[in-house]
């Protein structure tokens, strides 16, 4: 070794050295223990009431209950007794209860706590050291609420700022109180005034915390105020209100509530609010309101009992009665009901002052149990009821007993029946322990013995036989089922899957599961999917939800199978079960229930047997699907020689070949359920998915349906070629029967509905969804009114239906058929009904009237053709202008109006027919003089008789037309100053009649001299008085035409002598006057009145002048 190496070595060793001490001195460090500190005390402080001390810790406490004598309470230096010490709802606080709270009077308290260290600690296992004269804080008010019973938390103390010494104080109670046996109490400082009722109805509130709900109490004077004992055994004056009661004391007086008219609710928290006011018997009254809080129980401990010993007993018992009775139970409020039960069923209820019952209507020599279960007011139930057995009168029946053949002893049997085992001369009464060994074969009787007036009752017959044995176990030859078979026949053993454990090997992942298998097995438990009854009575078939192969084992745990003598199957474990199973390597799994029909061993080769299967259910002949697993892939191409030559699809029965297109439809690859991508090839109605160890060859029968309730028969015959070149070596043969009605019948998605539309009179337009078919709709069935009409291909979904009757109502269905010739369950259906066609109107009421040349009930909406002329819709006023005299022919209908053509015509006739001419005998004027002023016009009016005179024209004609003239309708007009006659002709017999016309210059010729102008208001008054009154008879016009002739030379004498003017104007003023009066007659009354007034006063001033 080297200096330079042995250096390192040095190094080395000290180093490892120094590790090596490291490690030791840690090795050796012990923890270090956390010192814990002992509990110190923050603050100590009593309530309000002085019934608590509350002590707050540092640290959270440990409960402290029983700890009561570990601590002293000095009150003014006078030790005051703890009661309990618990845990406060802050876990750093521990609460000492008071035998009695620790007062405000005299005065307020000195109080000062001691503690010797015991068990008091905190959570941390700290013990609490001693201590002595821990001061409390006093938190002792005056109140005149001196105590009240239990134990209760102060939970609020709310001083009302506007009043601050009256305060609310709340406290909870700390125990729950029996919803059924509320007892309270509160003492004041006074006696209560009486009556008490007046109080509680005023100033005590009782209700639920959380709904407001009140307990509405009826807080009747039940007992006045009257002396008795008090708890302390002195005298005491009391009072009851119902659930209240009283006591009147001074300093110390008890408000108690011992709730009797009602219980309150379980677990439901109540408030008793006694509010300010409540009257003292001193007549002060409280100053402060207090609530109490409490919560009810769950359960109440006062239930309905009865004493020791008591006991329900039957009597006058008959064979089909019986009475019972029973003593009254114990309650504290009293019992309110019974109920009574007959074999553990409510039988009655009766109420709680009855303390028996008859009972009828019993079976003779039979057994029953009553039972009589005791119920109070506030519905608890007593916790046991009084029982008793009773057999009544006559045979009894047989009892309920049965054989246990597992501990050989009979179950049910009591000591009021007998026994008798085989050929036994007698009967063995039972005493609970006597009967013999029962293991074997034996047939045993039970009855109930005779008792008092019954006589032996009728017997069970019992059975004991040895126990159900498993004859042998072993699956078919494929490994899918297990049959048990038994030492005797068994019962339908369906609905026990659950009862049977099967251990096997299997393949890890089935055709149902999804997705390829791997070619390993592992023993584990195989479900079984169902349990059945061989053909062999003596056997029973267990189905595997895998094929399995040894070894294999079957448990089961003890439940409903049993055999035909009612023997139940015992539990057993690992059965060991015989494996058959011989298509390994080849056939790896079928779908659906198959059972194993045949095992044909073909003697020249005996190791290529042909295994044959029918399918446990029927198949849809319209859904055939079935799939058949094998353990190596096909080869692509060869599989359609594989269907062709080794594949044989045949009618059991008839043999009939059920042959198949075969053609190649798909060769490729897919998605295959496992959600992997594998070669697939499909031949029409056959399927095959190329994998290694797990093959499927599927048929999907798609090119045709099969027949109903027929059986058929798929052979794969061995020589079916696999992928690697290799072919199975056994010929598989599968049977399976068709329903007779297919469930993949043709059908509509929910919400379709066949429509009507393009409706016409005679025709319209039927359209439908396409119908859903596993293999297509191949045609539609029409109904029309159930009857049909016709049939049109599955791509059709709509057709027109004509020669429709207008106005009817038609329905319509529509049913889907598929290639299976399966028809629709449901149909869809329409009910539709076709327009009115439109109505010609009747032909129009209308008459003609060839006297009248007119048309009688022509209306609005009607229209009219004359003489076959176009059609005209009538107008009143047109249609009256029409002249029907003559020969004609006028053609009447209703007119067309929106979809209703013009209505049928009706034809009037009318004929020309020669009139009747009456002649005219006479003719009149109304005037036969007039005067007419110069340039102004009269009518005159001519009358032609008789009124109903064929012709009566007249013309009329004037005498001097220079004068007058006249036109043809009688009108005269003035032309110039003079005179003329106006003559009427008539056309019929030319009679005349004449009136003389004056024409008149228009001028009052007097009064145009004496006033200068023929426009002065007077004269125009005089011209109106002419022609209004004068000219309007005959004399008036003759006075006229007189003036008119001889005025003109005097009035031109006037004019030109100013006196006669005036002479003229005084002497015309009166007439002037009454004419303007006769035109305003008020004016002139006035007038008339104010002129005799006038008289009157100067008649009166001439007569006072005579005196």
């Amino acid at each position: 070794m080297t200096h330079r190496a042995k250096i390192k070595h040095n190094y080395l060793a000290i180093f490892m050295s120094f590790i090596m001490i490291f490690s030791s001195l840690l090795i050796n460090v012990q923890p270090i223990k956390a010192e814990t500190t002992t509990p110190t005390i923050v603050s100590a402080m009593t309530d309000h009431i002085g019934k608590k001390i509350t002590l707050t810790f540092d640290k959270d406490m440990a409960d402290p209950s029983g700890s009561q004598g570990l601590f002293n309470v000095l009150v003014n230096g006078t030790s005051e007794s703890v009661t309990s010490v618990t845990l406060g709802s802050d876990l750093k606080q521990v609460v000492l209860n008071m035998s009695k709270p620790i007062g405000y009077l005299p005065t307020p308290k000195v109080i000062t706590l001691n503690y010797t260290r015991g068990s008091v600690a905190a959570v941390d296992g700290s013990l609490l050291e001693s201590f002595t004269n821990q001061a409390v804080t006093n938190n002792v008010i005056y109140l005149q609420m001196v105590d009240f019973d239990s134990t209760a938390t102060e939970i609020g103390y709310d001083t009302d700022t506007s009043d601050p010494l009256n305060p609310t104080l709340k406290y909870k109670y700390d125990n729950k109180v029996d919803y059924d046996n509320v007892k309270l109490a509160w003492y004041l400082v006074n006696g209560f005034f009486n009556p008490m009722v007046d109080d509680l109805n005023n100033h005590v509130e009782f209700y639920e915390k959380d709904s407001g709900a009140k307990v509405v109490l009826p807080n009747i004077l039940t007992r006045p105020n009257s002396a008795a004992t008090y708890i302390d055994g002195t005298t005491k004056n009391q009072q009851i209100v119902t659930d209240w009661y009283f006591w009147q004391i001074q300093n110390h007086a008890p408000l108690g509530l011992d709730l009797v008219s009602q219980a309150l609710k379980p677990s439901t928290t109540y408030v008793i609010k006694i509010d300010k006011g409540f009257v003292f018997n001193n007549g002060l009254t409280t100053t402060m309101t207090y609530y109490f809080e409490f919560t009810t129980t769950a359960d109440s401990s006062t239930k309905p009992c009865w004493e020791t010993g008591s006991s329900v007993t039957a009597s006058n018992v008959t064979e089909n009665s019986l009475t019972l009775g029973w003593p009254t139970a114990q309650d504290n409020h009293g019992v309110t009901s019974y109920n009574i039960y007959k074999n553990d069923v409510l039988l009655t209820t009766v109420d709680g002052s009855t303390t028996s019952y008859d009972v009828s209507n019993l079976s003779s020599g039979t057994k029953y149990k009553f039972k009589v279960e005791a119920v109070d007011f506030a519905n608890n139930h007593s916790s046991e009821c009084l029982e008793v057995s009773q057999v009544t009168l006559g045979t009894p029946a047989a009892p309920a007993v049965a054989a246990d053949d597992v501990n050989n002893t009979i179950t049910g049997i009591d000591t009021t029946m007998e026994f008798k085992v085989d050929s036994a001369e007698g009967y063995n009464q039972y005493n609970g322990s006597n009967l013999p060994d029962l293991s074997g074969e034996h047939t045993v009787l039970v009855r109930v013995a005779a008792a008092g007036n019954n006589p032996a009752g009728e017997d069970t017959t019992l059975r004991f036989t040895t126990p159900l044995t498993i004859v042998s176990a072993e699956t078919d030859h494929i490994g899918k089922k297990i049959t048990l078979t038994f030492d005797r026949s068994m019962k339908d053993p369906a609905g026990t899957q659950d009862q049977f454990t099967v251990m096997a090997k299997s393949i890890t992942a089935l055709p149902p599961v999804g997705g390829k298998p791997k070619n390993d097995y592992v023993s584990a438990a195989v479900p079984v999917t169902s349990v059945v009854l061989g053909s062999d009575p003596k056997q029973i078939i267990l189905s595997m939800s895998k094929w399995v192969s040894g070894p294999i084992t079957v448990s089961y745990t003890k439940g409903s199978v049993e055999a035909a003598d009612e023997i139940l199957l015992e539990s057993f474990s690992s059965k060991s079960v015989t494996d058959n199973n011989v298509t390994t390597g080849e056939m790896v799994a079928f779908d659906s229930e198959a059972a194993e029909i045949g095992y044909d061993t073909d003697t020249s080769d005996p190791l290529n047997p042909k295994l044959k299967f029918k399918y446990d259910n029927l198949i849809d002949y319209d859904n055939v699907q079935l799939a058949w697993y094998f353990y190596n892939g096909f080869p692509g191409t060869k599989m359609d020689g594989n269907v062709r030559d080794y594949v044989e699809f045949r009618e059991k029965d008839s043999g009939e070949k059920v042959v198949l297109p075969n053609l190649l439809i798909y060769d490729g690859s897919a998605t295959y359920k496992d959600g992997t991508q594998q070669p697939q090839r499909i031949l029409t109605d056959w399927y095959f998915w190329q994998i290694q160890h797990y093959v499927p060859l599927g048929l999907n029968l798609v090119s045709k349906s099969l027949k109903p309730s027929t059986t058929y028969v798929v052979e794969i015959k061995k020589g079916f070629q696999f992928n690697n070149g290799s072919s199975i070596k056994k010929t598989y043969s599968f049977e399976f029967t068709t329903t007779a009605d297919s469930s993949s019948k043709p059908y509509w998605t929910s919400g379709s509905s066949l429509v009507a539309s393009n409706v016409t009179e005679n025709s319209m337009t039927l359209v439908w969804p396409a119908a859903q078919d596993n293999h297509g709709v191949t045609s539609y069935n029409i109904y029309k009114n159930d009857t049909l009409l016709t049939t049109v291909d599955g791509s059709t979904t709509s057709y027109d239906v004509s020669n429709l009757s207008s106005g009817t109502e038609y329905k319509f269905k529509v049913e889907a058929v598929d290639f299976a010739n399966n028809h629709s369950s449901e149909c869809l259906e329409v009910t539709q009904v076709t327009p009115t066609a439109p109505t010609a109107p009747p032909a129009p009421i209308v008459t003609n009237d060839d006297t009248a040349n007119t048309v009688l009930g022509m209306t609005a909406g009607m229209e009219y053709s004359l003489d076959g002329a176009g059609y005209v819709a009538y107008d009143a006023d047109t249609f009256s202008a029409i002249d029907f005299s003559g020969n004609h022919t006028l053609f009447v209908r209703v007119a067309a109006e929106g979809a209703n053509p013009a209505g049928d015509v009706t034809t009037l006739t009318f004929t020309a027919n020669e009139p009747t001419i009456v002649n005219v005998t006479g003719i009149t004027l109304d005037k036969t003089n007039a005067t007419v002023q110069l340039g102004k016009n009269i009518t005159l009016t001519v009358t032609v008789l008789p009124d109903n005179a064929t012709n009566k024209n007249v013309t009329w004609s004037s005498s001097n037309s220079d004068v007058a003239t006249v036109d043809q309708t009688g009108k005269v007009t003035a032309v110039k100053e003079g005179k003329a006659t106006i003559t009427a002709t008539t056309e019929d017999g030319n009679i005349t009649k004449q009136c003389e016309v004056t024409v008149i210059i228009d001028e009052c010729f007097i009064a145009t001299a004496a006033y200068g102008s023929k426009f002065q208001p007077s004269v125009q008054l005089l011209r109106h008085f002419r022609d209004d009154y004068l000219l309007t008879n005959n004399i008036g016009s003759a006075f006229v035409k007189f003036y008119y002739k001889n005025s003109p030379p005097i009035a031109n004498f006037i004019a030109h002598n100013e006196v006669l003017k005036t002479t003229v104007r005084a002497f015309l003023t009166p007439f002037v006057a009454a004419v303007y009066g006769l035109y305003h007659p008020i004016v002139a009354c006035m007038a008339l009145v104010l002129i005799c007034m006038l008289v009157l006063v100067k008649r009166k001033y001439k007569f006072h002048n005579k005196l």
